[in-house]
């Protein structure tokens, strides 16, 4: 794990180029999204109310032990314990 400006100084030797690191790295929201490691892009601009129920809304669905995010926690349990093998 590595921060964009730290791959921007390794790769290019040029710490202001963090924006062309983070694209290289595929560190954006909707690509982690697609990759599967986020669950939702959330629309811009999102006041501290609504940021904290998308929070708690997420949080309580993988916390709980029914429902699609419980679904989800096993599925991605399963995924990293194949990777691991």
């Amino acid at each position: 794990v590595i921060a964009p400006e730290s791959a921007a100084e390794i790769l290019w030797r040029d710490s202001t180029r963090a924006r062309e690191a983070a694209n290289v790295l595929k560190l954006g929201a909707f690509e982690l999204e697609r990759l599967g490691i986020a669950d939702e892009v959330a629309s811009e601009p999102l006041s501290s109310d609504s940021l904290a129920s998308t929070v708690a809304y997420h949080l309580h669905s993988l916390t709980s032990n029914r429902g699609p995010g419980a679904d989800l926690v096993a599925a991605r349990l399963e995924r990293w314990r194949a990777s691991a093998e």
